[in-house]
């Protein structure tokens, strides 16, 4: 379903962050305008991240329109 397929690109996009030297401060932070995915910091800044995925199949049809 799409809130497992999201659960596994937020996965993935932390995994990259890390790789890439972001501390990961807080995922799902949420309030009442809305949800942010990932809080992070690299270096001197704090970076706000939303990550969007998409199926093979979906990608594939948005290619072709």
């Amino acid at each position: 379903n799409s809130k497992e397929l999201g659960a596994i690109g937020e996965r993935h996009a932390v995994n990259y962050l890390k790789g890439k030297k972001y501390e990961i401060l807080q995922l799902n932070f949420s309030c009442p305008y809305g949800e942010i995915d990932i809080i992070a910091r690299h270096k001197n800044s704090i970076v706000f991240i939303e990550v969007k995925t998409r199926s093979q199949q979906s990608s594939e049809k948005a290619w072709k329109q």
